[in-house]
Order: structure tokens, then C-alpha cells, then sequence
């Protein structure tokens, strides 16, 4: 889900990246004695896991019981989902902070794939003010909240090796707790309420390693190169049989693949670029149809996309039992192909996540 706006000045980013890793990165868990760290020990002690004497440590080994914890922050210029800008409205001024938080277990299945799910909210600064005027709605007042959107989701992912094709399938349930203001285009002034409260979606996503492809074609590669994706969605409420598709590219530059300087070759730099389109998703989002010329299908919005990451958790050398952090700054711009709809729009700004 994208977000952040006139980020245009990359340098000053970037700075910013590097100067805030440290404050962040400051604390840390520490270890405790016993618990699963010493099950760990205990199973690899009953297994011979355990190197022999003279030999490299085996290094950590989690339990397969335990899922993959992935938790991440986002302070963002914008809310745009799907090229439509959620936190812009007449009047807005300067822009106000979007706050996002992610969390998400994963439980690897063995040879028959993995299984995940997890919760995303969306927090303005200036709901309030975007929802002026639109007191009611089935959760209280809305002057004392700012949450824009709950997202709770659950996935099953299969990886088919031979072709280098992995499957995801998920139904996410979305919820909008207060009633909020849509700007979509030049007119503006739509707003999602009534059945807009809630909706779901049964979504597929196809992505494909593509080293395959270059080394069968003789060209060296030790990953994937491009990257690529196609993501469809079906809609069950808020936009009844409606379809949205995305097809993406992407490629990660590690900066340890050409030097070993501090900090930086911790760094990669990941450019990015996506094209969408629909068939009867994007006019059930605005109830005020005069926005657009009726109904609509073909493509929505293309959407370039910059990524800078410092894994400093590498940089620190902070031990595999802990976990790896990053530190991420980003810009993105979307551009509108059905302008009817949706405006052009930048947005950027930074992440802090941690996986273990």
C-alpha cells in the first residue's frame, strides 16, 4: 500500500537515513537465560546438531515450531492505495503524518508451502479534519480518532521450484472504522460511508524468479533480476465481483557486492515500477459517480518507485538470535492514466522494521 508525496529531494532522504539508524538502532533485546533458546540447545544435543570439537560453530538454529515475526513502521507523506490518494482533501495545506503498522507470522509448511496472516493499521494526523462534517458513523465519535484503516489478513503461500513460480493465495478483511474523505481526481470531494465501513477480498499472487530464464539463456546470475509479479484481487463487498490486477517489476542493488565500506555496503538500492488496472473495482470506491464518465475498465496508474535499506542490524553485528532490522527511506510517484479518477501524485518517506 504506497504513501508519501513531493519527497522529491533524494539527497536529503537519504541523509536522513543515515543519520536516524543509529538513534534507532540503540536499543536492543537482550538474551534470557533458559526458555526456548535453551530447548533449541536441548533438541540440537539430541539430534548430534552440535558441531564436533575444533570446528566452526553451527550458528543459531530457531525452532521449526516458532513462525517468522515480521513487525514494521512507516511514517509516510500519503496513503495511496492502488493510486488513489486516502489522506488528501480541499484545503489540506500542508501535508500531514501517515502512520502505518504491519505485524505478520509465518509458519513454514515444509514441501508443501507455508501458512501466514496478520493485522495493518493506517493512523492520519488530519482525519479530523478530512472527515468534516461526517459525525455519525457505527464506531462513536469521530473527532477523537485518527485510525483511517485496519487491514486483518491470512495467506497460503506454495513455491512450485522446478519453475521457479511461487503461489500466494489470501483473503483480507478490510476495515475503515471512521468515515473518511476521498479526493479521486479533480473534482475531489467523494466519501466512502455506509457500506464502505467494511469490505473483503480474495487476492492470488504470482511472482517468478527469473534466473531461470538468464541462465538457460547463458547469462550469469546468482537471483532473480527483475523481479516479477502479477497480483489480482476480487472484491466480495464494497465493489461486488469488481477486479483489480497488478503487474510489477523490481531489482535490488547490494552495495556489499561492490565495496566494504561501513555502513554503506550494509545499503541496497532497489528501483521499482508497477501498472494496474480494473474492471469494475475503481468506480465503487467514490459514491459520487459524476467524478468519472460512468463505468470503467482498463488501466489505472502507473507507479515508479525508489528504495534505499540499511540493514543495521548487519552493520552492528547484532547476533542471529535477535533477529535483523533495517531502515528504509523511499519515494514513489504515481502517475494517472485514468485521470477521470485519480490524480498524479508523489509520495515518500521511511520504514523501520525487524524480522526474526
Amino acid at each position: 500500500m504506497t504513501k508519501n508525496r513531493r519527497s522529491w529531494i533524494l539527497s536529503g532522504m537519504l541523509a536522513v537515513v543515515l543519520c536516524a539508524g543509529p538513534l534507532l538502532a540503540v536499543e536492543s533485546e537482550t538474551a534470557k537465560d533458559g526458555g526456548w533458546l535453551a530447548m533449541a540447545e536441548a533438541e540440537d544435543l539430541m539430534t548430534g546438531a552440535n558441531e564436533p570439537v575444533g570446528m566452526e560453530p553451527a550458528g543459531f538454529h530457531k525452532p521449526v515450531w516458532l513462525p517468522t515475526i515480521a513487525i514494521d513502521y512507516t511514517m509516510v507523506s500519503d496513503y495511496v492505495f492502488r493510486g488513489i490518494n486516502f489522506s488528501e482533501y480541499p484545503g489540506e495545506g500542508r501535508e500531514a503524518l501517515n502512520h502505518q503498522l504491519g505485524l505478520n507470522l509465518e509458519w513454514g509448511l515444509g514441501d508443501v508451502g507455508r501458512v501466514g496472516g496478520g493485522i495493518w493499521w493506517e493512523w492520519y494526523a488530519d482525519q479530523n479534519d478530512a472527515s468534516s462534517g461526517f459525525n455519525t458513523n457505527q464506531y462513536g465519535d469521530i473527532e477523537n480518532n485518527h485510525i483511517q484503516e485496519i487491514d486483518y489478513y491470512v495467506y497460503y503461500g506454495y513455491t512450485i521450484e522446478p519453475l521457479g513460480l511461487d503461489a500466494e493465495i489470501a483473503f483480507t478483511w478490510f476495515a475503515f472504522p471512521y468515515v473518511r474523505h476521498l479526493a479521486m481526481g479533480p473534482g475531489g470531494g467523494q466519501v466512502l460511508s455506509g457500506d464502505g465501513a467494511t469490505t473483503q477480498e480474495l487476492s492470488l499472487n504470482l511472482s517468478w524468479d527469473d534466473s531461470m530464464l538468464w541462465k538457460a539463456l547463458g547469462i550469469a546470475c546468482d537471483g532473480p533480476i527483475l523481479n516479477t509479479y502479477l497480483y489480482t484481487a476480487f472484491d466480495l463487498d464494497l465493489a461486488p465481483g469488481g477486479v483489480y490486477q497488478e503487474f510489477g517489476l523490481s531489482h535490488e542493488f547490494a552495495f556489499g557486492e561492490w565495496t566494504q565500506w561501513a555502513v554503506i555496503k550494509d545499503m541496497s538500492l532497489t528501483p521499482s515500477w508497477a501498472m494496474a488496472w480494473q474492471f469494475g473495482w475503481l468506480e465503487n470506491y467514490s459514491l459520487d459517480r459524476s467524478a468519472g464518465d460512468g463505468d470503467f475498465d482498463g488501466i489505472m496508474n502507473m507507479n515508479w518507485g525508489l528504495n534505499l535499506t540499511w540493514m543495521f542490524s548487519d552493520t552492528f553485528n547484532v547476533p542471529e538470535e535477535f533477529g535483523s532490522m533495517y531502515l528504509a527511506g523511499f519515494m514513489n510517484y504515481s502517475h494517472a492514466i485514468a485521470d477521470h479518477w485519480l490524480d498524479d501524485v508523489f509520495y515518500g518517506g521511511m520504514s523501520v522494521g525487524w524480522e526474526w
